[in-house]
């Protein structure tokens, strides 16, 4: 049953077969967990978000009716776990040792790899990689992350982020462009590692 397709998984699970439910918490921990972490920076907190995000998934799929992606369907709920996290005002800056191991970099799928940002996260140090997307905006660093680290198209990251496809080309492009200048700032040392904070002259 493993390697049905989503939609056969969760058909199984609101039929009753909790079986269904373990198999898609079998493919989609780890990449929830990437995402949460990435979002938050904050190793072990994302194991409890991500937690919550499975929790909220297996209490509501099975009244959610046809759900017809269950990837953006569940990309979408960690979205609001970890932005409600965050709008706690519970973010704090990990050391840069916080979690290397856990700070391994997916090659997404598809044409995304050609992207100089996607060059960027395979070929750089995760440290600087994680720096630069803790010093996106909140916004930016979403986009980004569902696009070149999870992989999500852009009809499934307007599904997620409630928006059109043509808003979410758009914050993608601005995203970018902030994750190049975060990188050069990096790269010319006006942003301190130690503590996040721009450097000064």
């Amino acid at each position: 049953m493993q390697s049905e397709p989503d939609d056969v998984q969760v058909r199984a699970f609101q039929a009753g077969d909790v079986r269904g439910f373990d198999a898609l918490f079998q493919r989609y921990q780890r990449p929830i967990f990437n995402y949460v972490y990435r979002m938050t920076s904050q190793l072990a907190v994302s194991e409890d978000l991500t937690q919550e995000v499975f929790l909220r998934v297996f209490s509501s799929l099975g009244r959610a009716g046809q759900v017809e992606n269950f990837r953006a369907w569940l990309y979408r709920i960690a979205t609001n776990v970890a932005i409600s996290h965050l709008r706690r005002g519970e973010q704090r800056v990990t050391s840069l040792e916080d979690g290397i191991e856990r700070q391994t970099l997916e090659e997404p799928a598809g044409d995304v790899r050609e992207n100089p940002e996607v060059q960027h996260l395979r070929r750089e140090d995760v440290h600087q990689v994680a720096l630069a997307l803790r010093h996106l905006s909140e916004t930016h660093r979403q986009v980004l992350v569902l696009r070149q680290l999870q992989g999500l198209s852009y009809h499934e990251m307007a599904e997620v982020l409630g928006l059109s496809v043509e808003a979410v080309t758009s914050l993608l492009h601005r995203a970018r462009r902030e994750f190049r200048a975060s990188m050069d700032s990096l790269s010319r040392g006006e942003i301190l590692e130690s503590t996040g904070e721009e450097g000064r002259a």
